[in-house]
């Protein structure tokens, strides 16, 4: 009768091993299976998670960064001074800026001369259908810029000439306006007579 007592702790304990052990081994060939049936299925995470473009800005000067091909992208300056857009764009080949695009965007915005100049960017993505020439095709990227004090805004685009990328050949355009609009309906006076 004392054995049989004595015995049953290192029973219980054996008992309690066992079926841990058990329930354990469960749980890993569950996770085992489960992320078999997951590769099997060709769940893969996506490659390119993001596509981001920056802007940021100060008072007299404002800059944005938007694709200009599959593989590039430009960064875009506006000076509150001058008015004056820019782009320049790193060709891949050289980790050289190669290409350099300009326009002066107080006439296209019909800012007021002598007012302080307060100007948004930003930049978007268009995928536009036309064919190009043979000095390039139309940037996969808008470039809008708005007059904070009349609310007027345009976009604008430019041709990109991928061979030239390529080949490191140096390119220089204009930006093309491609629509223009306005954000506000009425007029504000400005506050320096």
């Amino acid at each position: 009768m004392f054995s049989t007592m004595r015995n049953r702790p290192v029973l219980m304990v054996f008992v309690g091993l066992a079926g841990g052990l058990a329930i354990g081994t469960g749980m890993m060939i569950g996770t085992l299976v489960t992320l078999g049936h997951r590769q099997a299925a060709g769940f893969r995470p996506p490659e390119t998670l993001l596509n981001a473009v920056a802007t940021h800005g100060s008072d007299t000067f404002a800059m944005a960064t938007g694709p200009v091909d599959s593989d590039v992208e430009g960064l875009f300056t506006l000076c509150f001074l001058t008015g004056d857009l820019q782009g320049w764009v790193i060709y891949p080949q050289s980790g050289q800026f190669g290409a350099h695009f300009h326009r002066n965007v107080i006439a296209d915005l019909g800012a007021q001369e002598g007012g302080k100049a307060s100007y948004v960017i930003v930049t978007g993505q268009a995928n536009f259908q036309r064919a190009g020439t043979s000095g390039g095709s139309p940037a996969p990227s808008a470039i809008y810029v708005a007059d904070a004090n009349s609310g007027n805004f345009v976009a604008y685009g430019l041709m990109w000439n991928r061979t030239a990328a390529r080949s490191n050949t140096p390119q220089k355009g204009t930006f093309i306006p491609l629509g223009r609009g306005s954000a506000r309906d009425l007029q504000i006076r400005p506050t320096n007579p």
